[in-house]
């Protein structure tokens, strides 16, 4: 019987094979959308998941409230990690990890590699697979590195990178590769080519104190047995200790990090757990759209079928058997159009996912859940888009088609409220995609204070006091107008900030953002001077 639907089902399609082809295409396109939009989603809450510890590793961040508004930060006191974990034994790890991109020396040129600085337990937290070498003894050395698999093959040309050297260029330090790990995925919150042990590095053994230290991104490991919840609450008691004023610590799990963590100098460009539910909410919506349009073009065609369906009553076929039929053509036209879509996608997806992710990360179009998803995907919607047509055309009466009648009880307002739902929805959609249009032109376009183009910024601890030699250097090159040293780098952190009571109002206080910087600066970066 089964067999029969299907053959029946090819036949009516085939027969009409301009109509099939319009309905076909438009229905494939919708679900090809659906598709990446879902992988994207998918991609999106996959971050930091590579590493088996990620459920019980959280960061380390300070709040405080500021004339109301509270401001946090990763930039934590060097040891608050260490002074933590001497405190509560809800803590079973901890280590420093912050970014740094660094220049080594090799074969006679430099290389520029995403590094991280980390301390020993690292990969205690961060539990890597290792390739080569001890990942429990990795960093525990000072001048230690750990390099990834392509950068070791890359670097070394596919031989044995393990116990190799490489010098940064601004401190010309030897640095020996201890082990190689797998390139770390990118849908991680940080990236890294290389992770350089700090320990020995006297920050790490000052005495925590708010009132100056060193900032340093942190993470702890807890306990499988400690509650995040929980064990903030108990922190009144540090902060009394330690004299943290109106300073709080919060924890943030890892995994969150992409899609809830805001805050200042992060690691990476962060996304937001809005933009999840936007585009899921797009995909249903084109998802009702396409199914609207399939079930108002199957409709539309209903007194080609009459003819047909008036046979099959005459001939013992009963509504059941026609309800099964329609049904089974819709199941077999959305089986055709998702395979259909799932080409499209294939085509379209590595120009899209390069979008998606600039780090320039092998995201996966489909996982093991898609191919579970996408069966109970046709099942749903198959039965959504063919329940309508299939009992209003089993409806047809035989007596009207062999009179000639050509209006079969068709409910016709109904058919009105679907294209109606259609065009609003497209409206919407199309309304919002030129809204986020001109809000991006606006974004790219909008004065940011100083003169972006033809702008270079070149890390001057390469050349530690011989900065002004280079910077004067620079500017005997007729194709530079001029140059500056500054403690910036546009579009990622000023030099420093500071806090200081309100003259005016003592309840209140006043932060300040800071750029230590010689006097071409204002010159050099385009800025216009109100006053002075």
């Amino acid at each position: 019987m089964i067999k029969n639907y299907i053959k029946i089902a090819w036949r009516t399609l085939w027969r009409d094979r301009a109509f099939s082809f319009i309905n076909l295409i438009g229905l494939a396109v919708g679900l090809a959308s659906v598709l990446m939009i879902m992988a994207y989603v998918r991609y999106e809450l996959s971050y930091d998941t590579s590493y088996s510890n990620a459920p019980d590793v959280y960061r380390l961040s300070m709040a405080m409230q500021v004339n109301g508004v509270e401001r946090q930060s990763i930039m934590v006191p060097s040891t608050l990690a260490k002074t933590l974990s001497k405190e509560f034994p809800d803590i079973s790890k901890y280590s420093v990890l912050s970014i740094r991109d660094l220049k080594f020396k090799y074969n006679n040129g430099n290389v520029a590699l995403k590094s991280v600085n980390a301390t020993a337990d690292f990969f205690k937290l961060f539990n890597f697979k290792s390739i080569r070498g001890n990942l429990a003894t990795a960093l525990v050395e000072p001048n230690s590195v750990v390099v990834t698999e392509s950068t070791a093959k890359k670097y070394f040309n596919g031989t044995d990178a393990i116990g190799k050297t490489i010098n940064v260029v601004y401190a010309n330090k030897p640095y020996k590769i201890t082990a190689i790990i797998p390139d770390i995925a990118s849908n991680t919150h940080f990236a890294a080519d290389a992770i350089i042990s700090i320990e020995g590095d006297r920050s790490l053994n000052d005495k925590l104190d708010l009132r100056g230290y060193t900032g340093m991104p942190q993470y702890i490991l807890l306990n499988k047995t400690s509650n995040a919840a929980s064990f903030e609450n108990r922190f009144k008691t540090f902060y009394k200790t330690y004299h943290f004023g109106k300073a709080t610590i919060k924890l943030m799990p890892v995994q969150k990090i992409h899609l809830y963590s805001h805050t200042e100098s992060e690691l990476r460009p962060n996304s937001d757990i809005k933009y999840i539910y936007i585009f899921s909410s797009i995909a249903i919506l084109i998802l009702v759209i396409a199914c609207i349009n399939y079930i108002n073009l199957t409709t539309a065609r209903s007194i080609q079928r009459a003819r047909e369906i008036g046979v099959r009553k005459v001939l013992g076929a009963v509504k059941t058997q026609l309800v099964t039929q329609f049904l089974a053509e819709s199941f077999f036209f959305f089986t055709a159009c998702l395979l259909l879509a799932m080409l499209l996608t294939t085509a379209c997806w590595p120009v899209f996912s390069q979008v998606i992710d600039p780090y320039g990360g092998n995201i996966p179009l489909f996982s093991s859940w898609s191919f579970i998803l996408m069966p109970i995907v046709i099942l749903i919607f198959g039965l959504l888009s063919g329940l309508y047509p299939a009992f209003i055309l089993s409806k047809i009466k035989t007596a009207q088609v062999l009179k000639g009648i050509t209006a079969f009880g068709i409910n016709v307002s109904m058919r009105k409220v679907l294209v109606a739902v259609q065009f609003v929805i497209s409206g919407v959609l199309i309304i919002s995609t030129l809204i986020i249009y001109q809000q991006l032109n606006f974004i790219s376009n909008a004065r940011l204070g100083f003169n972006k183009e033809h702008l270079i910024a070149i890390p001057f601890f390469m050349f530690k006091s011989h900065v002004d030699v280079f910077k004067d250097e620079l500017r005997t090159n007729p194709g530079v107008k001029d140059a500056s040293v500054a403690t910036w780098k546009a579009g990622e952190y000023f030099g420093g900030s500071a806090t200081m009571p309100d003259a005016k109002d003592t309840t209140k206080t006043i932060t300040v953002q800071f750029i230590n910087a010689d006097p071409d600066f204002i010159k050099t970066m385009g800025i216009n001077v109100i006053y002075g």
